[in-house]
């Protein structure tokens, strides 16, 4: 029983610190946006830009401007990136989010193997709603046991005009702890 809450407790330090693990694996196809969407699955509404997070002159990040909608509001991808996962694991994802207009997320959306819903509709890494600054959580999430796919998506609310910036997308399986000692 110590084990297990020194190695819950460990994550949740790492959470708070907002550090993802060195040299874990992001599971990601170019989530820093490096020159391009290369790797996404690209709506109408999302397209390269050269704005960067960390402002590296080799990167960029995804842009999407949205119209208000008053014939279909709601929320809507702009863009995302499927892969494997295996379901009941945990994992870190961090994202970072501009918004200088309208509401912006990057979210994991859950799939079971046939591509359809496993679970929860999606879990929001981090949001924005306006703001002049780049806006970076860290979240540990946990795939439902019938999820075999992740979906990072690019989310946006058309209820007003967006206009957003994502970038340093990370998702990374959360390391197991073993042979953490509680000392009392």
């Amino acid at each position: 029983m110590k084990t297990t809450c020194c190695g819950l407790m460990l994550c949740v330090l790492l959470v708070l610190l907002g550090a993802v693990p060195a040299g874990a694996q992001n599971l990601l196809t170019n989530g820093s946006f490096d020159g391009s969407l290369a790797g996404w699955d690209v709506f109408s509404t999302a397209t390269y830009s050269s704005l960067d997070a960390a402002n590296d002159p080799t990167s960029g990040s995804m842009h999407v401007v949205a119209t208000v909608s008053t014939t279909s509001p709601g929320s809507y991808e702009a863009a995302h990136l499927r892969f494997p996962i295996t379901g009941g694991t945990s994992y870190f994802f961090s994202a970072k989010v501009l918004s200088q207009g309208g509401f912006a997320a990057v979210s994991v959306i859950w799939l079971d193997s046939a591509g359809n819903l496993a679970a929860n509709y999606r879990d929001d890494a981090v949001w924005s709603s306006g703001g002049a600054q780049w806006v970076a959580n860290t979240r540990i999430v946990t795939a439902p046991a019938n999820a075999t796919i992740a979906q990072i998506a690019a989310v946006f609310d058309n209820h007003t005009a967006v206009d957003a910036n994502c970038d340093d997308i990370v998702f990374t399986a959360v390391p197991t702890v073993v042979g953490v000692v509680a000392v009392t």
